[in-house]
């Protein structure tokens, strides 16, 4: 776009003042708009004068003014003739101290000017006409943002100068004409020609034309004003009540005071809104000059009216514009700056201010390194300098003395603004507070220093090598084992010294590693070693981290524990966890005939236990699973299910399910010779067949279940088989669902809480919420039987939101460090608002989250395992703690606890009812605390009934335990007198405790 030349240049003079006459800048009156410009200048930029001036040949014209009286001034020495001389906006921050304008009237005088900045007007072509500026009587300087701001503003002053060149040559035009009907009134071809023009003008300026003859009162539309006011030309309506009808009721005071100015025959100009046939509202401009008449007449008053809908629109736009940009830099997290070529700031954003509590002048200029640490200073303004010297961009980090004194980490860049020579113009940039990256930076460098010395003392071995499989370091556990069968130093080739793994285990997992980007964990048998290896293969930039172990005895120990993890300690049957997932298999293979389950219980177990003691009744239960194992033969799978209850899974054409449960029967039919005692038994048994209503595992279990219940009730020594008339109890299941539904409203519904001992103090360090239901008919109804109906329902979603409601208001009232401990079901986590629900409740009752643990069973991992893990990982994130509850009872614990980071593993109470019994079940409880504590997990022993179990437990290094002996469920009214700290010193021994 071609440049008018500067102001010392008389031809680019002598073009410019030629635009500004061709805009007819000069002929133009007042403007509302420019008017309304002037105001959103002084509230936007916050200055408390502005205005817009013309530069004609010797003068300052000011066209609109907000803050001030308008006052032509001498071009010479004003800040507008400087500000025309380039096309960029002008910013004087301090007047006084600027030579070209400290002598300035506006400067010395009344006026007091310390402040100016403005944005010449430029005209098509480039000429520039004026500017439009801010000023004001202390020192102040503007962000890039406000100077954008200012430009759009000088833009939309053009914009409006335009618009008026218009108005005033239709205006003229209109006179024109007007001379001319006169002079020929008879001339048909006059009036042709002025109503072309003025239809013209209208389609020039997007208006409409009037005419009144002040003499007859008449007046003249045109076609186009008429159709501004959304009606048709020639619709039979006096032009004035169309008008009148379609103003705004609030703005018809306005055009009353138009019409009395037309009538006077005075000049006037205007603004007002129309209301269309639709509702919409359009804003309409209106101009009247009175126009010379022949000799001796009244005279006329000619004007035209525009819609200027779209420009209020622009203007609202704008100012909505600005407000964004102003509110975007000052809500920024990072600080504007800008310097001069020279390195002098100019302006800084107001978070500088805000956050280092200097003014604008301690800042400005060089005075910004005074907020600086001493210790930073030199270095910074050292880079400052070399930025400036080669003009590279900036990129420093210093710390900042903020408001109360400390200093804080920031991050400075900066990048020039060049002019076309090369030359810089200006420096832009953005101060960042890094304050908090930089700590977690340095702790970062101080950890890997740490890391370094902690490989070198781990247990691992340590072996890293880079993408081309050179090994590039090892630790020396890494050594010494390697050294024992294959030698490797810093420098091999890895794959040179293990050929024969190529295309194995290790290569594919660590190039899977090396593929994916994550972390790969896998055990491997190490050929040449005889050896197992737990490997972790992670991924870097630089290549590959491999972390190993020799895992040999822990294999071994492990593949032990799985194994048991399937079978009954005490007998060596199967036990429940797999009984349950062959069963599953069966049903989902869909066996012809369908299989069938047996469920047996002994008949008077409990008395020999009371009688002759547990390793009596332990060795009992060992020849009972021998007798039925004989029995059962090779083809059903027999189970111990726990305490004395056994079961079979009966399939195949060749089983009859009635024939095999007498022969069970008659098992007991002969007394068992147990360490010189003769035990006559009896047993109870009931059987299902997989059918309609018994088509998963648990339907045909509960179905069997019931049948032996059935069995239980009519008396010992009885064989039930699951029919029709049992459905009688699941109807009674069935309604005590629906009396469950209004259970929770009812107050029903209570908490008790069992206390859980520290054995290492021997006090007790929280307790156990534990749900009970007191039925208005049916008494005490057993969690046994309604959790589960609750868990089928549904029901125990909000029940569950109550007991962590009511649990958490209760332990908030506990001395500090106390704990409660919440069951959360399954069916709980299947909505993924269960961690905002958990705090919702901590919040509410204002129990801190470390003091509530959430106890989970497998059955939560075990579906949709994925989503809940999720889950849980929000849970501890948020500092609540996570418990595995029943520990030993399912298939997949070992799993679970190397997917989830427990943070307390709760053993099963099958397990420490065998304590002193059994070897078997000592050694898995005892492999199971070893396993926790590795881990970094409480280990929390369940069922405790004994000193004899408390004293084992403790002697290895069991955390804590739970059960009778050390206290029963307490109701809420008890709780206190358990409580640590509100005077109850820690039992001097568990006995004390027990009921």
């Amino acid at each position: 776009m071609e440049r008018f030349a500067r102001h010392d240049d008389e031809a680019g003079e002598e073009r410019r003042l030629a635009a500004l006459r061709a805009m007819r800048a000069l002929d133009a009156g007042a403007s509302p708009l420019m008017e309304r410009l002037c105001e959103v200048a002084r509230e936007a930029l916050g200055t408390p004068m502005a205005y817009v001036s013309l530069i004609g040949d010797d003068a300052q014209h000011i066209r609109a003014t907000a803050g001030f009286e308008p006052r032509d001034t001498p071009r010479k020495g004003s800040f507008c003739d400087h500000t025309i001389r380039g096309d960029d906006v002008l910013v004087v921050p301090d007047a006084a101290a600027d030579p070209r304008f400290a002598d300035s009237p506006l400067v010395t005088g009344v006026a007091g000017v310390r402040f100016y900045a403005g944005a010449p007007l430029i005209a098509d072509g480039g000429a520039r006409l004026g500017a439009f500026c801010v000023a004001g009587p202390q020192p102040k300087t503007l962000s890039a943002n406000d100077q954008r701001l200012l430009q759009r503003l000088a833009e939309a002053a053009v914009l409006e100068l335009r618009r008026q060149r218009v108005e005033l040559d239709a205006v003229d035009a209109i006179a024109a004409l007007e001379t001319t009907a006169t002079e020929a009134a008879n001339q048909r071809e006059v009036w042709e020609q002025r109503t072309a023009v003025l239809e013209h003008a209208a389609n020039q300026t997007g208006s409409g034309s009037w005419e009144l003859d002040l003499g007859t009162g008449r007046i003249i539309w045109s076609d186009g004003l008429y159709r501004l006011l959304g009606v048709e030309p020639g619709c039979g309506r006096p032009p004035r009540e169309i008008l009148w009808d379609r103003v705004h009721p609030d703005d018809r005071p306005i055009l009353q005071a138009a019409r009395d100015a037309a009538k006077a025959g005075r000049s006037f100009s205007l603004e007002m809104r129309v209301v269309a046939a639709d509702g919409t509202i359009a804003h309409l401009s209106s101009r009247g000059e009175p126009v010379g008449t022949v000799p001796g007449t009244p005279g006329r008053m000619v004007g035209v009216i525009r819609d200027i809908t779209r420009e209020k629109a622009a203007e609202v736009a704008l100012r909505e514009s600005e407000d964004h940009y102003r509110h975007a830099v000052e809500l920024s997290p990072q600080i504007p700056w800008t310097a001069d070529a020279d390195g002098s700031i100019l302006e800084a954003g107001p978070l500088w201010m805000a956050t280092t509590g200097r003014s604008a002048a301690e800042t400005l200029g060089k005075g910004w390194a005074e907020a600086l640490h001493p210790d930073d200073a030199g270095p910074a303004l050292a880079r400052w300098g070399q930025a400036l010297a080669s003009g590279d961009p900036l990129d420093v980090r210093y710390r900042v003395r903020a408001v109360d004194g400390t200093y804080r980490w920031f991050r400075a860049y900066a990048a020039p603004r060049r002019a076309a020579d090369g030359s810089i113009l200006r420096w832009y940039g953005t101060l960042e507070d890094i304050h908090e990256r930089k700590l977690a930076e340095d702790e970062a460098e101080a950890s890997r220093h740490r890391l370094a010395a902690v490989l070198e003392s781990t247990g691992d071995c340590v072996l890293v090598v880079d993408h081309d499989w050179r090994i590039v370091y090892l630790n020396g556990n890494a050594r010494a084992y390697l050294a024992r069968t294959r030698p490797a130093g810093v420098g091999d080739d890895f794959w040179d010294l293990y050929a024969e793994y190529v295309g194995g285990v290790f290569d594919f997992n660590y190039r899977e590693a090396l593929r994916t980007g994550r972390p790969v964990r896998f055990e491997a048998y190490l050929e040449h070693a005889d050896t197992w290896l737990d490997v972790n293969a992670c991924p870097g930039e630089d290549g590959l981290s491999i972390f190993f172990r020799d895992v040999t005895q822990a294999r071994r120990t492990r593949d032990e524990l799985l194994t048991m993890a399937h079978h009954d300690p005490l007998t060596g049957l199967f036990n429940r966890a797999r009984f349950s997932a062959v069963l599953e298999e069966m049903l989902d293979g869909e066996t012809d005939p369908p299989p069938a389950v047996l469920l047996l219980d002994l008949d008077l177990f409990k008395e020999v236990n009371d009688t002759l003691g547990h390793p009596v009744g332990d060795a009992l239960l060992r020849a009972v699973a021998e007798r039925l194992r004989r029995e059962v033969g090779a083809g059903p799978l027999l189970a111990r299910l726990g305490g004395d209850e056994f079961a079979v899974i009966v399939s195949g054409p060749e089983h009859d399910v009635g024939a095999l449960a007498e022969r069970l029967m008659a098992c007991f039919e002969e007394t068992f010779p147990v360490q010189g005692n003769a035990i006559q038994l009896a047993a109870s048994i009931g059987s299902a067949v997989a059918g309609p209503g018994c088509g998963s595992a648990d339907e045909l279990f509960k179905a069997a279940d019931i049948a032996l219940y059935r069995a239980k009730e009519d008396g010992r020594g009885a064989i039930r088989a699951f029919d029709a008339p049992m459905f009688e109890r699941v109807r009674a299941r069935q309604s005590m669902k629906q009396d469950l539904g209004g259970a929770l409203e009812r107050g029903e519904l209570r908490l008790v809480y069992q206390p859980i001992l520290d054995l290492s103090s021997d006090g007790v360090v929280g307790f156990e919420a534990l749900l009970r239901w007191r039925h208005p008919e049916r008494g005490d109804v057993s969690p046994a039987e309604f959790i589960p109906l609750a868990e089928e329902t549904g029901l125990i979603v909000p029940i569950g939101d109550w007991v962590l409601e009511t649990a958490c208001r209760e332990a908030a009232a506990w001395p500090a460090g106390t704990t409660v401990a919440v069951n959360v079901s399954a069916v709980q986590f299947r909505d993924e608002t269960l961690p905002l629900r958990v705090l919702q409740a901590l919040c509410r009752s204002g129990a801190a989250a470390a003091r509530l643990e959430l106890e989970i069973t497998e059955s939560v991992l075990m579906s949709d395992s994925e989503q809940n893990m999720r889950t849980l990982h929000a849970l501890r994130q948020a500092g609540i703690r996570i418990a595995l509850d029943d520990f030993g009872t399912g298939f997949s614990s070992l799993s679970y606890l190397r997917r989830f980071p427990f943070d307390k593993l709760k053993l099963d109470r099958s397990f420490v009812g065998d304590i002193g019994r059994s070897a078997e079940a000592e050694a898995i409880i005892r492999a199971a605390g070893e396993m926790g504590r590795a881990l970094r997990m409480t280990t929390t022993a369940e069922g405790v009934e004994t000193p004899e179990q408390l004293d084992w437990l403790r002697q290895n290094g069991w955390a804590q335990a739970q059960g009778y002996l050390i206290g029963r469920p307490l109701e809420r009214a008890d709780v206190p007198a358990r409580l640590p700290g509100v005077g109850n010193p820690p039992a001097a021994s568990p006995r004390l405790a027990a009921p």
